[in-house]
């Protein structure tokens, strides 16, 4: 449950800072984007009070929609930068898995 938490909290944070930087400078640190976005893929029931929840979470994260989220993501980066739709786009995403991690 650490380890859900922690990631939590750190989504929170990128999305603050991301909207910071994104608001002064047009950018979006792709990678730091990238390694949440492996480390939500990689969570485990173990990381879960319960079967219950992971399953929860497993649905969530698997629908079609999110798959699609995560791959028009991958593919709208051009470097360090994300158009303002996109970057909305993203941080509602990461918004709303930050939600079904508590």
């Amino acid at each position: 449950m650490e380890i859900r938490e922690t990631l939590k909290n750190d989504i929170d944070s990128f999305v603050s800072n991301a909207s910071i930087l994104h608001n002064i400078d047009g950018i979006v640190k792709k990678n730091e984007y990238f390694d949440l976005d492996k480390r939500i893929s990689n969570l485990t029931k173990n990381d879960f009070e319960s079967e219950e929840r992971y399953n929860f979470f497993l649905t969530f994260i698997n629908q079609d929609e999110r798959q699609v989220d995560r791959t028009e993501l991958k593919n709208l980066f051009r470097g360090d930068y994300l158009d303002v739709k996109p970057f909305l786009w993203m941080c509602e995403y990461l918004n709303r898995v930050a939600g079904r991690l508590k």
